[in-house]
């Protein structure tokens, strides 16, 4: 239905996700700036090492790439990850000296050559977190442009084991009860008198840290102090000047920062698991749609794109009984991610037999274009993104809701949030017309995959 704006001779096994343009909305809009060191002591040359067909730093690029920064920087050391990460990614490679002693040194010398505004959030995502969510990047940014007292932020998860709790690979954090960060230790923090684990007060620390541009370059004049020094541990130059971390509590997330083949095997194992997961899902995804498949996307997933789900998965019940139809919602943006529909758009539905307050928002992924016929954006923004991120050899339909409308002039639904008095129940009305001209489309077309 519309041209994607990427051309064909592009790899089919690429992952499309842009800068995202959510930041406006976040109201903290930042950079993602990954410092790539190519010597290491205990794993030389381990950003270029393979995990399941792609190395270590396209995968982490691949990971920036999935949150809402505005740009992802690439600052290397080495030509031969810049070669890597420009021939693989669409992340911007900024050339840094040899002789920093840590990576967030290195990164507020790309903040230098790239004249930021001292204002401007810098997400220091680690080469070496292969696992690293978009979601947790988001967090993390946003705990910064929340505090109004920390100059750093960063985040943490409660430890999965006993090794990990006494391995000096895995680094410790102690926080207070507003989850500002006490100290950092390779030591097992705190004591406990039983020696068992505690998940409630062993925590773990992931590589990411946000600062400002102006506190990162006040921090990079200052001197390695002892502490930092003796734990080789960057983050305690913030502490040591008194100055403070606010740390985003991750519940779920696993982290595993590659420093030895231990760690780099046991990722390569958790890849392939979650390859051979997604695999399975695929092949369910597939026989429930023994017909036709239906994806609307909207950018927070909270109101337009469940209302159609909604709305669409009442009138395909009505009116396509002799084809079997998967429908789902999604949006664009990672924010909402496991939250309900907005309560008003619940109510809205509500009044017209829908019930639509069990859905749960999530973010497009890659798998969905493996999935869906028709993938149906709400509005311009919305399909721009979708166009963007297509792979070269999807053959379904990319397309916006209201051209299937008859009754209404206008080309996208509109954000309920901006258009006044009565907004959630006019969306419905053409979101309803919208979902019958699509269901006259899929009749006509009677799709039979």
């Amino acid at each position: 239905m519309y041209q994607r704006l990427r051309n064909s001779s592009q790899k089919s096994d690429r992952i499309f996700f842009p800068f995202n343009k959510t930041g406006s909305l976040l109201k903290a809009p930042f950079d993602v700036v990954i410092p790539a060191r190519y010597e290491s002591s205990r794993l030389p040359g381990k950003l270029l090492l393979d995990i399941c067909g792609r190395s270590m730093i396209h995968r982490v690029v691949d990971g920036a790439f999935r949150s809402s920064a505005e740009r992802v920087i690439v600052a290397v050391d080495d030509e031969r990850i810049g070669r890597e990460v420009a021939a693989h990614t669409d992340a911007m490679v900024c050339s840094t000296s040899v002789h920093h002693p840590s990576g967030t040194d290195r990164v507020a010398e790309t903040v230098t050559l790239l004249n930021l505004p001292q204002d401007r959030i810098v997400v220091n995502l680690q080469g070496d977190e292969p696992l690293i969510r978009g979601e947790l990047i988001d967090q993390v940014a946003m705990k910064l442009y929340q505090s109004e007292y920390a100059q750093v932020a960063t985040a943490a998860s409660p430890l999965r084991s006993n090794e990990d709790l006494t391995d000096r690979n895995t680094v410790k954090c102690v926080v207070d009860e507003l989850d500002n960060a006490l100290y950092f230790s390779r030591s097992p923090i705190p004591y406990v008198t039983s020696g068992k684990l505690r998940p409630s007060l062993h925590l773990q620390h992931i590589g990411i840290y946000a600062y400002r541009a102006a506190y990162l370059q006040l921090h990079a004049k200052r001197e390695v102090c002892a502490l930092e020094a003796a734990e080789s541990l960057e983050q305690l130059r913030v502490l040591y000047h008194g100055d403070r971390i606010v740390v985003h509590m991750e519940d779920t997330y696993e982290s595993i920062g590659v420093d030895t083949e231990k760690d780099l095997e046991r990722v390569r194992e958790l890849i392939q698991q979650q390859d051979n997961n997604w695999r399975g899902k695929m092949m369910n995804q597939q026989t429930k749609r023994k017909n036709v498949s239906v994806l609307f996307v909207c950018l927070g997933n909270i109101c337009r794109s469940p209302t159609s789900e909604g709305v669409f998965r009442r009138t395909a019940a009505r009116e396509l009984k002799d084809i079997d139809v998967y429908i789902d919602s999604a949006g664009t943006a990672s924010y909402h991610t496991g939250q309900g529909p907005d309560r008003r758009a619940v109510k809205a539905a509500k009044r017209r037999g829908i019930d639509i307050s069990r859905l749960r928002a999530r973010r497009v992924g890659r798998e969905d274009y493996d999935v869906f016929d028709y993938i149906i954006a709400m509005d311009r923004q919305n399909l721009s993104d979708l166009l963007y991120w297509a792979p070269p050899d999807y053959e379904g339909q990319i397309g916006l809701f209201m051209d299937y409308a008859s009754h209404y002039r206008e080309t996208e639904v509109p954000d309920p949030y901006y258009i006044g008095g009565g907004a959630f129940e006019k969306v419905l009305d053409m979101i309803e017309d919208a979902s019958q001209g699509l269901v006259d489309e899929i009749r006509s077309r009677n799709i039979n995959l």
